[in-house]
């Protein structure tokens, strides 16, 4: 499953400068209809976050599909940014256990491409 998504990204046309925003889903900074998305090449939307058992937490600030898909209309790429402050321990916890690792790596895949990342 991860490997169409790496070929896709590799096959993406890498832009002469990259401009990267970057929006936090916990709610500080404004409101993700309100960025200025025309100014960039890049939006990094952070954090989507783990628990140890590699099961993604819920938040409904992330993934954001209406954002994901206002950032391309305007040919910006949406990024996902994962983990956060004192996630080192999370990451640490899922890649122990290949099937904690197995399903971050699915729950990630399918938060990106289901929300237009």
């Amino acid at each position: 499953m991860l490997l169409p998504i790496l070929l896709c990204l590799a096959l993406q046309e890498t832009p002469e400068r990259v401009v990267l925003g970057y929006h936090p889903s916990w709610g500080s900074g404004p409101l993700p209809a309100d960025l200025r998305l025309d100014r960039l090449t890049h939006l990094a939307h952070a954090f989507l976050q783990a628990e140890e058992d590699g099961t993604l937490k819920p938040n409904k600030q992330i993934p954001h599909a209406d954002l994901a898909r206002r950032a391309r209309a305007l040919n910006v790429r949406p990024l996902l940014s994962l983990g956060g402050a004192a996630s080192a321990p999370v990451f640490r916890a899922i890649v122990a256990k290949p099937a904690a690792l197995q399903r971050y790596v699915e729950a990630v895949a399918t938060a990106a491409l289901s929300n237009g990342y």
